[in-house]
């Protein structure tokens, strides 16, 4: 049975998170998700706990048991780099097929969906992270679009890139 590992990477309030556990549901293995944002807001003091090494962590463990991981988060920024890296090597090493997905939003659209999520994120962070996010040296994969599209269509769409070559 073939593993994966995919990656949904993308600005705050572009669906990460929602379209993580949709595309669990149909998933052409069995899979865990692990939203990495959640893990490392866990933390009372931020850059305390390695958060990376513990998504590489659980990552390694679900592949070991045979299994598929789905991990959503930003995953933008200087430290991408070498994050997404170390995800692909985890795969390579656990014989799982890696994938990533960039989910794109207009801003305006990022900035409504935390506002109705009651995120706290301001709206010079969303700007800044819609101005380097393309620019990053981080591996894109495969860009999708949000706006305009349902939840479902979103999921199938990715759902598409995991399955294809």
């Amino acid at each position: 049975m073939e593993k994966y590992l995919l990656l949904i990477r993308g600005p705050p309030g572009v669906g990460k998170s929602t379209i993580a556990d949709l595309v669990c549901k149909k998933f052409p293995t069995d899979a865990v998700v692990v939203h990495k944002d959640m893990i490392q807001f866990q933390f009372p003091q931020k850059g305390e706990a390695p958060v990376h090494d513990i998504v590489c962590a659980i990552a390694r463990t679900v592949l070991k048991n045979k299994m598929s991981v789905i991990i959503d988060g930003v995953y933008g920024g200087a430290s991408a780099v070498k994050s997404i890296a170390n995800l692909m090597k985890v795969a390579k090493e656990e014989g799982a097929r890696f994938r990533i997905v960039f989910l794109h939003a207009h801003k305006k659209v990022c900035i409504e969906r935390n506002k109705v999520r009651g995120q706290k994120i301001s709206r010079l962070h969303l700007l800044k992270w819609h101005g380097y996010a393309y620019a990053s040296k981080a591996p894109k994969g495969e860009i999708i679009d949000t706006g305009g599209l349902s939840r479902v269509q979103t999921a199938n769409r990715v759902l598409k890139v995991v399955r294809s070559g």
